[in-house]
């Protein structure tokens, strides 16, 4: 099959006694005046929300915080602890 603007689009996928069965649809890209609209939403939302990151109020302390995720550094001593 080829049809210039579609798309076949796989939408499940199903292991059945030792085979695959896929699911597939048929789909059709935006046009150029309908993606400049979603575009335009997109920047309505943005600025909706106002600046990012906010600022910080006049005289505040900026967040010195290490980002999560981060582990603190071993223990001294040489006794290894488990971060789990």
């Amino acid at each position: 099959m080829r049809a210039k603007g579609y798309t076949i689009v796989p939408l499940e996928l199903y292991f059945i006694g030792g085979r695959a069965k896929l699911e597939i649809a048929l789909a059709r890209g935006k046009q150029d005046w309908d993606k400049r609209q979603a575009l335009r939403e997109a920047q309505d939302r943005r600025e909706a929300a106002g600046p990012w990151p906010p600022p910080t109020a006049v005289g505040a302390e900026p967040d010195r915080r290490p980002p999560s995720g981060l582990r603190p550094p071993p223990p001294a001593g040489g006794h290894q602890r488990s971060w789990t």
